[in-house]
């Protein structure tokens, strides 16, 4: 019996030191890194070199790719939908393709 008490207090005694410890760091404004998002390499694929258009844009392109509906298009929507990271843009591909291919058993 005290063998479940000691190893109650060690549990708690655990659990205190690892809430007092787990506390978030602070990064100063003069270390920290600015964020770039990722490189998009579906994007590429339709307008070449330029940088990578916005979310905005992106969605113009899904648009214009949807509407094309042909295999060139569908292949990049595919690709777009793994590596996209805006979750907006990636549910617009989503649906992009499933109209596409909905429209070909129809």
């Amino acid at each position: 019996m005290p063998l479940i008490g000691i190893l109650i207090v060690l549990l708690l005694a655990l659990a205190v030191y690892v809430r007092a410890t787990n506390r978030p760091i602070a990064i100063e404004s003069s270390n920290a890194i600015p964020l770039r998002p990722p490189e998009l390499t579906w994007t590429r694929r339709v307008v070449g070199d330029v940088p990578t258009p916005d979310a905005r844009e992106r969605l113009a392109i899904v648009s214009r790719l949807a509407l094309l509906a042909n295999a060139w298009s569908i292949e990049i929507l595919e690709e777009a939908l793994g590596d996209e990271y805006d979750a907006t843009v990636r549910d617009a591909i989503w649906r992009a393709l499933l109209a596409i291919r909905a429209s070909e058993n129809t």
